[in-house]
């Protein structure tokens, strides 16, 4: 993904993402991320470290690129919430632990 933010952050996907990925998952998933202050979803690769699998209700820390958008800089922050899945519609949550690259 070329020109985006890079964080580490919890994730925990809930039951309804079961409808979209197919648990558990290893590696890469592609989905978008929503902050409360924003009117639009950006697309995002929550990466898995290749001995982990995301598991449904469970939280585990992955690395998230997300492509930049100006929209985007001011919720780029640590401790900042955030929802997985198209605008409005959270298939799960997270929260940002380190910025790694804004």
């Amino acid at each position: 993904m070329n020109r985006s933010f890079e964080i580490l952050a919890e994730v925990v996907f809930g039951d309804n993402a079961a409808n979209a990925f197919n648990f558990p998952v290893r590696n890469v998933i592609r989905a978008s991320i929503w902050f409360d202050d924003c009117r639009e979803a950006s697309p995002s690769e929550f990466i898995a470290k290749s001995d982990e699998q995301v598991l449904l209700n469970t939280a585990i820390t992955l690395k998230i690129k997300i492509a930049r958008k100006e929209s985007l800089i001011d919720q780029i922050q640590v401790n900042h919430r955030f929802y997985i899945g198209p605008f409005s519609h959270a298939i799960g949550e997270g929260t940002i632990l380190e910025v790694i690259s804004a």
